[in-house]
């Protein structure tokens, strides 16, 4: 049995995040790629080349349409897809992807880098303030209680 191909899309392209995040002429940065990754449902793959892609799992039918759509799972994803990000992003100047999520964090009104890169303390204050700040721009939690969780209804 051949696995299914690789689809590629950006995440949240379509959905209410990517409008609240991102303006219309601006590409996501966050690429999403649907691929057979076992039994994990999704995970970042930083290439330091090319950036970020946040990999779901094609095992599960519509988890990607899911993910772009449901306000649950956006919630539980995309903020730590953030951090995991974060994490790996290199001083500035050091890749050319980088750039990008350092004017999505300006745009976040978050520091672009770590006030002192060399300090484990400082660097983890700085994630937690984008993740903060990123979580508090898309009101994850409020969309949920607004929305609720539309596969409870089918039980």
């Amino acid at each position: 049995m051949s696995a299914a191909p690789e689809r590629e899309s950006k995440a949240w392209e379509g959905s209410e995040v990517a409008f609240s995040i991102f303006r219309a002429d601006r590409q996501a940065p966050l690429p999403m790629r649907e691929i057979d990754i076992g039994n994990e449902l999704w995970k970042i793959e930083v290439d330091y080349r090319t950036g970020p892609v946040l990999l779901v799992n094609n095992r599960v039918s519509g988890l990607a349409a899911q993910i772009r759509t449901i306000p649950l799972l956006q919630g539980l994803i995309l903020p730590h897809a953030f951090r995991a990000i974060l994490q790996n992003l290199r001083p500035s100047g050091e890749s050319e992807w980088g750039d990008n999520w350092r004017q999505f964090l300006t745009d976040l009104g978050v520091a672009a880098e770590a006030q002192d890169p060399n300090d484990a303390d400082s660097v983890d204050e700085w994630i937690e303030s984008a993740v903060n700040a990123f979580s508090d721009l898309n009101k994850f939690a409020e969309r949920v209680k607004l929305f609720g969780n539309p596969e409870a209804a089918d039980v």
